[in-house]
């Protein structure tokens, strides 16, 4: 059984206590994943729109494009570097807070838990296996892709309560816990598409001010699935 509309309800009683700091916790994810996500299409798309022209007009400038291309390279690994090292890490430390945020604490400390020592490249590496499996899953097809993204959606949550699993750890026993629920996890998605839409109408800003929601949904999702509550470590801790 897998009811949406508790776990809903469950992330907007906690919601009510403590939406605002929620949101800064989610802002801080999403600045994040702006630098990747927008400075390589702004460096890529105005060569792959004015390259051709600019050549044309003057030969002599193609000298450039080894150049250009060596820049773009750069830009690329730079911003994989980013998704890897650094967001893939914030990923596990919401999941951290808004884990504890469902029982009472509300620390942004929980965030960064992740990037302490001796837990942090363990994540990384747990992190960096389930986005290239995905990726490998992708190559045959979009649903086998997205087949296995829901598989491993887990992993964050997984990750947050004991980093100190291995990356086929980590993937199996997400594996586990979403077996015979992926489609109601995509479901639940499904069931925040009106509120992103509203958002995007309030010029596109409306989304960030859902995202508390939706992140906090899937945390009571994650407790459902392993059958118990979170029951965080005795405050303060940053321990992840």
């Amino acid at each position: 059984m897998f009811p949406r509309s508790i776990l809903k309800e469950r992330a907007k009683t906690m919601l009510r206590r403590n939406y605002w700091i929620c949101l800064a916790a989610c802002l801080m994810l999403q600045s994040g994943g702006f630098i990747p996500g927008f400075f390589f299409p702004a460096v890529i798309n105005p060569f792959e729109n004015y390259a051709d022209k600019i050549f044309a007009s003057d030969p002599e400038l193609s000298v450039l494009v080894p150049v250009l291309l060596i820049f773009a390279g750069f830009i690329l690994i730079l911003s994989v570097g980013i998704s890897i090292f650094v967001m893939s890490v914030l990923e596990v430390g919401v999941a951290k807070f808004f884990l504890h945020a469902s029982g009472g604490q509300d620390d942004l400390g929980f965030l960064f838990a992740g990037f302490k020592k001796p837990f942090y490249f363990p994540i990384v590496k747990a992190m960096a296996w389930r986005m290239l499996m995905t990726f490998l899953w992708s190559l045959l097809f979009i649903i086998p892709g997205i087949v296995k993204s829901y598989a491993y959606s887990m992993v964050p949550y997984l990750l947050a309560e004991n980093p100190g699993r291995t990356p086929r750890e980590a993937l199996a026993e997400s594996e586990r816990l979403t077996d015979g629920f992926k489609m109601e996890l995509f479901v639940l998605d499904l069931s925040f598409i009106g509120w992103t839409l509203l958002g995007i109408l309030a010029c596109g800003v409306g989304v960030l001010f859902v995202t508390p929601y939706i992140q906090a949904a899937k945390a009571e999702a994650y407790q459902q699935l392993r059958g118990s509550p979170y029951t965080p470590p005795p405050y303060p801790t940053y321990s992840i």
